[in-house]
């Protein structure tokens, strides 16, 4: 599963999911999107669209600050299951559940 992204330090990020993925309760289909963090809550929208799916997640803070975005995911079968994501530019680590 490839994972294309990129980061900017208003604590949102895209991301590009080359086959279907899940993140915390969202199930997101193959695309590209805006994720951006509110509060304790991630908000993924496909870039050319309105329509948003927000999932809760636990936001951490590290040591330092992550020079680019970091994804960590494991696949099963061929849904990728995001675990967390470490927003580039910042300390943020957004773990999902």
């Amino acid at each position: 599963m490839f994972l294309s992204l990129a980061c900017f330090a208003s604590k949102w990020s895209e991301v590009t999911f080359s086959g279907p993925a899940m993140a915390g309760t969202v199930q997101l289909a193959a695309g590209h999107y805006k994720v951006e963090l509110r509060g304790t809550s991630v908000v993924f929208t496909p870039f050319g669209s309105n329509e948003s799916q927000t999932t809760t997640v636990k936001v951490e803070t590290e040591s330092k600050k992550f020079d680019q975005t970091r994804v960590d995911a494991a696949t099963e079968g061929n849904v990728t299951h995001v675990q967390s994501i470490g927003l580039g530019g910042t300390k943020i680590r957004v773990v999902f559940q």
